[in-house]
């Protein structure tokens, strides 16, 4: 009988380890998914009015470029993003676009033909899509 219960108790802390063990391995994913353990392919690039196909990557996001003539418009989808956590800046010609998304930190460069004013920049983010706008 004491056998018996020694047995049952070694059985339940067995059980707790591998429970344990599967609860650090998710914990260790999300982790390493989130901290960009996952680096994104570099991206090709592409010509205006040119919609990018959904890539393998989880991390690259299909964008469209809209020229006209006082600007452009870039759609962004960033389904799974907060917008609290979007930020949108320049930097020179560029524009960088970041956001922290259920699949991870998102984060890209867009050269602009031309170089916009600070303040020309206008976003909206609705649906899961972050629309840019930038004027001349």
């Amino acid at each position: 009988m004491g056998d018996d219960k020694k047995k049952r108790r070694s059985d339940d802390f067995d059980d707790m380890d591998e429970f344990f063990n599967n609860i650090m391995k998710m914990f260790m994913n999300s982790f390493n998914m989130f901290f960009g353990q996952n680096q994104p392919k570099k991206r090709r690039t592409i010509a205006m009015n040119e919609t990018v196909p959904t890539p393998t990557p989880k991390q690259d996001r299909v964008y469209t470029i809209v020229p006209d003539d006082a600007g452009l418009t870039i759609f962004i989808d960033l389904r799974g993003a907060k917008e609290n956590t979007i930020n949108v800046h320049l930097s020179d010609n560029l524009l960088v676009v970041e956001a922290l998304t259920i699949e991870g930190f998102y984060r890209d460069k867009f050269p602009l033909p031309f170089r916009p004013k600070k303040n020309n920049i206008k976003t909206s983010y609705m649906n899961g899509i972050l629309e840019v706008r930038i004027n001349k």
